[in-house]
This record gives structure tokens, C-alpha cells and sequence, in this order.
């Protein structure tokens, strides 16, 4: 069975002064994966994006520029499942293998503390990953 999921949220910000994207978000972000189930294993693949964030200079003006600006990214992942029945009953084990970041993106998200790292950006993702998790139901 295949299931396409999806998430559009568009975002705009204005203080009381009419002063316009006041917070340390992107405006336009989405989510548009597609999954394919089987018996006991699924099949996903999903897709990330946020647009380029908005500088922090309306927080912190003396900032220091040591890393790059919060661009935008692309965030793609694979995620693999196969469940095992165990017992008599309806429990099962789950094991997902999930390749993330395969574009390898270095993402920066603007500094939220100028007062105890007074920089324009931190790291905020990691970069390529393997997971591997278990789980059990009951």
C-alpha cells in the first residue's frame, strides 16, 4: 500500500510596529514524503525544505559574522522497517535502518542566545547519518 504525506506551512511574523519577520524562523517550509508498506516492512522516502532564515540582526546588531548565514536547505531521507512477530501473541520486534541528510547539507541556524554566544549562527544538524533502531510493541 502506498501513502503520500505532505506539509506546506507558510509563516509571517510582524511586531507591533509593523516591523515585518521578527522572529528567527523561515517563512516557507515543507515536508512531501512517499511510503510503501508491505506485510511487515515499509518504505519511506521524505524530503525537507526550509527557505533561507532571516538575519538576527534585529536581535543582536554587534554580532560577530564567524560562521556562514542561515541559508536555506534541502533535507532528504530514506527509512527502511521490518517487523518480526514474536510469540503467540501481537507483540513484534521493529528494526528501521534511516539514511539521513543524504545530501550532506551543513546547516546554520541563527544564534537565539546573543547574550552567551554573541555570533550571528550555530551548527544546528548533523551532517550524513545511519540509524539503526529497535522497537518493540505490545
Amino acid at each position: 500500500m502506498f501513502f503520500l504525506f505532505d506539509k506546506l506551512p507558510l509563516l509571517r511574523s510582524e511586531n507591533g510596529e509593523e516591523q515585518r519577520n521578527v522572529n528567527l524562523s523561515a517563512n516557507k517550509s515543507s515536508k512531501l514524503g512517499v511510503s510503501y508498506e508491505g506485510n511487515n516492512w515499509q518504505l519511506s522516502v521524505y524530503h525537507l525544505y526550509y527557505s533561507r532564515y532571516h538575519d538576527s540582526i534585529i536581535f543582536d546588531p554587534n554580532r560577530e559574522l564567524l560562521n556562514p548565514d542561515a541559508e536555506g536547505f534541502d533535507w532528504i531521507n530514506i527509512k527502511a522497517t521490518r517487523k518480526y512477530g514474536i510469540g503467540q501473541g501481537q507483540q513484534t520486534v521493529g528494526i528501521s535502518f534511516e539514511l539521513k541528510n543524504l545530501l550532506d547539507e551543513q546547516v546554520y541556524l541563527l544564534n537565539d542566545t546573543p547574550v552567551f554566544y554573541p555570533i550571528n549562527t550555530l551548527p544546528a544538524r548533523q551532517s550524513r547519518g545511519v540509524y539503526v533502531t529497535a522497537s518493540l510493541s505490545f
